[in-house]
């Protein structure tokens, strides 16, 4: 994240910056999406508390919405960690496999029952 930089060291200072985050982006998406604009977030929304807060943001806001589930193998999410920690976009951080094993152990695929319009991409 640019915003924070230098400052986000931890899993956990992520977690904390995306909190704070949304405190902010939410309530503008929803005035955003109540104006007939599109809203695109790139928040986490691998578990279903994290896919809850995009429903409240939606909700609140009356307007449609696409939930975009890429079904990517493992491997291949590695394979793309590591040209990612080649080419270093501006803003990435270094990532280990360590990394993304820790991270995906919290994994919930979205599920029907969550009431989503779920747009699958196979990679």
């Amino acid at each position: 994240m640019r915003l924070f930089g230098d400052q986000m060291k931890t899993f956990d200072d992520y977690v904390r910056f995306s909190r704070n985050l949304r405190a902010v982006v939410g309530p503008l998406a929803v005035d955003l999406l109540r104006t007939g604009h599109s809203v695109v977030l790139d928040f986490q929304a691998n578990t279903k508390t994290g896919r809850s807060w995009f429903r409240s943001v939606f909700e609140q806001a009356g307007a449609a919405h696409v939930l975009h589930f890429i079904n990517a193998s493992d491997e291949a999410c590695l394979t793309r960690i590591a040209r990612r920690n080649v080419e270093r976009p501006e803003g990435s951080h270094h990532l280990t496999e360590e990394d993304f094993i820790h991270v995906s152990s919290f994994f919930q695929a979205p599920e029907e029952t969550e009431g989503f319009n779920i747009e699958i991409h196979l990679a």
